[in-house]
């Protein structure tokens, strides 16, 4: 006999669907940031920027890297556990995970070492970890940011609730 009950079978089925649908969505940002790098940077052999590293593979991990900060800063510090749930299943899990491309950079990192500028493959490969962790800083600073500006938009709400709650009482008692 199974432990689980519906509920969390339900539960279950509707984060493997939120994975599904923010991943999707993730990977076809990734295409378009990739298609317009194409354009923009395109690559063969002379125009990737570091080694084997693109330009469309490396912006897309930067603005996962920020995504995943802002949502989890904001996320942690003002939602409902149920609402943290589905940011860090749909944005985290699907969609960051879809728009960041670690096997594409493992693929070009491994490929980049039998190149013949390998110095220049491995401070492609290091500039990108540094970098990564610098827009996960700057998503982490900007998502707390953003929460305290939005607790101390509900704390006024509810300052302007109490004040009109209080004059309607003072209007009532004085009928």
């Amino acid at each position: 006999m199974s432990t689980i009950s519906e509920k969390d079978r339900k539960n279950s089925r509707r984060l493997y669907f939120l994975v599904f649908v923010g991943g999707t969505l993730g990977a076809f940002v990734r295409s378009i940031i990739s298609s317009v790098t194409h354009m923009i940077h395109p690559v063969d052999s002379q125009y990737c920027i570091f080694g084997q590293l693109t330009l469309g593979t490396f912006l897309s991990n930067m603005i996962a890297c920020f995504i995943f900060a802002l949502v989890t800063a904001i996320s942690v510090k003002e939602l409902s556990k149920e609402k943290q749930i589905f940011y860090k299943y749909a944005l985290g899990t699907g969609f960051c995970g879809g728009l960041s491309t670690m096997s594409t950079f493992a693929f070009e990192s491994a490929v980049s070492f039998v190149t013949p500028r390998l110095t220049f493959a491995i401070f492609g490969m290091v500039l990108s970890l540094i970098f990564g962790v610098f827009m996960a800083f700057v998503g982490s600073w900007l998502g707390t940011g953003i929460a305290k500006r939005i607790n101390r938009n509900q704390e006024q709400n509810v300052q302007e609730a109490k004040q009109l709650i209080n004059s309607v009482a003072t209007g009532i008692s004085l009928l």
